[in-house]
């Protein structure tokens, strides 16, 4: 259960799910249901073409934005069009007449979903949640949402390997902010050597003299596997800086091996988590495996509450 206090203080609250029946739709359901009793104006954005699993509860008078070609279109009152286009047509907002529940599909791009959220706002919602796709952390950014709420199960048979996983993928998507100075424009990286900020256009190019001490790093774009190489072995590790955490595209054993060396893992921004859901009737997950993810995982103050799906 989330307080009105706490939804009201909210504009854009993105779910993501950690894998295929981790409770995604039901968290956002959850929500949208706890919105409506509170009579929060809401909207729905729905990320992509939803499963066949769960539909997503629409309450009364929600706007939602979703695909021309959607069957739910016809029971809407059709408010304004994006200009927002997906594989099933033009995306418009519309207003919900009756509750319902719908099988829908949305914007693609962050880059869609942040501007039909500012056309949603604009139209009076006061609190838009968007729905996500499976492992779609880029809609935790922080230019679209101000918190996020990720939703857990297991859903694989190698159990102890997928606890680790969505263990790696909470304290990432949780990495703590950094304390130095804005890093300048780059296309690519810059070092922090004791006083100021001096851009590379390649890790590569980075002198040796800048690694003999304690070097801090920051990453513009994606942090990939591709940089971790350079970063190996050196005898000085410090931290490593990206824009935001969803920005990090490293395998989980990679992320590991740095931070054995000494590297630890900052962001310049990132949006608040506001909980995490359990699913204990994800697909051939028990009630042990969820218990073992929750002790494992080191609950930080910015976690508001552990919310456990029916």
């Amino acid at each position: 259960m989330i307080g009105k206090n706490l939804l009201s203080q909210r504009r854009v609250i993105s779910v993501v799910g950690t894998g295929r029946g981790s409770g995604k739709t039901t968290t956002c359901n959850m929500i949208l249901e706890q919105a409506s009793n509170y009579q929060i104006p809401t909207g729905v954005i729905p990320c992509g073409k939803g499963g066949s699993g769960i539909p997503i509860y629409l309450p009364a008078g929600a706007l939602i934005a979703l695909a021309r070609n959607c069957e739910l279109v016809s029971k809407l009152e059709l408010l304004e069009q994006t200009k927002a286009n997906t594989p099933w047509g033009e995306v418009w907002i519309g207003r919900v007449r009756d509750a319902c529940e719908s099988r829908v599909a949305g914007p693609l791009s962050l880059a869609d979903l942040v501007m039909v959220a500012r056309q949603m706002q604009r139209l009076g919602a006061k609190l838009i949640v968007v729905d996500g796709t499976m492992a779609r952390k880029s809609i935790t950014s922080r230019t679209l949402c101000d918190s996020f709420v990720l939703a857990v199960g297991v859903d694989s048979n190698e159990r102890s390997t997928r606890q680790e996983e969505i263990r790696h993928q909470i304290n990432t998507l949780r990495m703590p902010l950094a304390v130095y100075p804005q890093p300048p424009k780059t296309d690519h990286c810059a070092i922090f050597n004791g006083s100021d900020w001096h851009p590379f256009p390649h890790l590569a190019k980075v002198p040796k003299e800048y690694w003999e001490k304690p070097s801090v790093v920051f990453i513009r774009g994606a942090f990939t596997e591709w940089h971790a190489p350079y970063l190996d072995g050196l005898e000085n590790p410090s931290q490593i800086i990206v824009e935001e955490p969803w920005r990090m595209f490293l395998a989980r054993e990679r992320a590991q091996s740095l931070k054995y060396q000494g590297w630890s893992f900052s962001a310049l921004q990132r949006s608040s988590c506001l909980g995490v859901t359990m699913n204990p009737q994800a697909v051939n997950g028990t009630l042990e495996d969820l218990n073992a993810i929750r002790q494992g995982v080191s609950m930080a103050e910015d976690i508001v509450a552990i919310l456990p799906t029916p």
